[in-house]
């Protein structure tokens, strides 16, 4: 767990630099990468949410209650409000960043600020003990002794160790000092044992804040494999799609499009008219060549969404989406006329081509499969051959299917 995944764990984020050693120790992210460290920060603001205002704020509403009722002081009871209102800032912050929602840009920064929004939390809550302490005595001071603690150690620290030390070192500090100036020795000395016992105790909030961070890491580690995976199925489907010579579509490609094919549609199927004479006169790697150069010219005469496929040694096949009948036509009309009157260069010789062209086309209202499209558009093309070649021939157009009614 410890160690990155192949292709995932040395990922990083993008323009990011290594975050500065005392930086890192006092956030406690020590050695995290930067992506582990943007969402540490996502989580640490999910955390400080209005909800835990509102349940924090009972707790000590309740508690400092029972204190002003016994001591009865306006300048206590305004503390109170003061931490309450004071508890609005992180909230405020965190709910600043959720809106921006770019935590992987200056994560740093944004930490720093986090850790000094607590630093003011925390000295507000520093200042009750110099206020609380020498009017309380008996239960109400060990109520508020309990508020203190409960303010000092409560809070998100498994996602930013760095917040515990800092309400350790402001408010926790604060009230040792405020205790050793105020209470008697025997309430200094179990402050002191308190004390000692939860700097000892951190251990936990950071142990809590490792399981989260391996738990941050190993999910990242799991969606860089997902990507990785993905990234190469989808090369492999490029691959099983693609015709290792010309680099278009091939047949199963074209198949599996045509099972999802809905209309309006149109196909052309095109041959190369006696393709074996260029094999037979030039050799078979000039007609290699003369395939890719094809290939490029049809190319460069599509539409964007329009794919073309080799389905056999010199037949192709153009699939168009969105298309109606004319449309086709015209396109295999300019095909073959661009084709007939431009010479194809291979290694230096102008060769001579002609294509015959068979145009299929399914209606916007059609029970056509694009199995029976391509069906059409062979016999279409198997036309043109028996009336001579180097021509555009165009399947008998199929009247709509009337509701309920039988194909014509």
């Amino acid at each position: 767990m410890g160690g990155p995944a192949p292709g995932a764990g040395n990922r990083r984020v993008s323009g990011a630099k290594p975050s500065p050693r005392w930086l890192d120790r006092l956030t406690g992210w020590q050695g995290a990468r930067p992506r582990t460290r943007a969402r540490l920060l996502a989580g640490l603001c999910a955390a400080v949410n209005p909800r835990s205002l509102v349940s924090n704020s009972v707790t000590l509403a309740i508690l400092a209650g029972l204190i002003i009722a016994d001591t009865r002081s306006g300048l206590q009871a305004a503390w109170v409000l003061v931490v309450i209102l004071a508890g609005l800032l992180p909230r405020l912050y965190a709910a600043r960043l959720r809106r921006a929602g770019e935590f992987e840009r200056d994560t740093d920064r944004k930490a720093l600020g986090f850790l000094a929004v607590s630093a003011v939390y925390g000295m507000i809550w520093g200042i009750g003990p110099f206020l609380m302490l020498p009017t309380l005595s008996g239960p109400s001071l060990g109520i508020f002794l309990f508020i203190m603690v409960f303010g000092t150690i409560m809070g998100p620290y498994a996602a930013m160790p760095g917040i515990l030390y800092v309400r350790l070192a402001t408010t926790g500090t604060a009230t040792l000092v405020a205790v050793a100036l105020y209470a008697d020795p025997v309430v200094t000395l179990a402050c002191v044992v308190i004390a000692a016992w939860l700097m000892l105790r951190t251990d936990v909030w950071r142990r809590y804040h490792r399981t989260l961070r391996r738990q941050v890491e190993l999910q990242e580690d799991l969606e860089g494999l997902f990507e990785d995976s993905k990234a190469h199925n989808r090369e492999l489907r490029e691959i099983a799609d693609t015709d290792p010579l010309t680099g278009a579509a091939n047949r199963r490609a074209v198949m599996r499009l045509l099972e999802a094919l809905r209309p309006p549609a149109a196909l052309l199927v095109i041959d190369i008219d006696h393709f074996k004479r260029i094999n037979d006169t030039y050799g078979h790697h000039v007609g290699d060549a003369v395939l890719v150069e094809l290939v490029r010219v049809i190319q460069a005469g599509l539409r964007e969404q329009d794919v073309l496929a080799r389905i056999g040694g010199e037949e192709f096949v153009v699939l168009m989406t969105q298309t109606a009948r004319y449309s086709a036509q015209a396109l295999a009309q300019r095909l073959h006329g661009s084709i007939r009157d431009n010479p194809v260069k291979v290694g230096g010789r102008d060769i001579r081509l002609s294509i015959s062209v068979g145009v299929a086309a399914m209606p916007p209202v059609s029970a056509l499969t694009g199995a029976e499209l391509l069906k059409q558009a062979d016999a279409a093309l198997y036309e043109a051959k028996r009336k001579g070649r180097d021509r555009v021939e165009s399947a008998p157009q199929r009247r709509p299917v009337p509701f309920g009614g039988p194909v014509t």
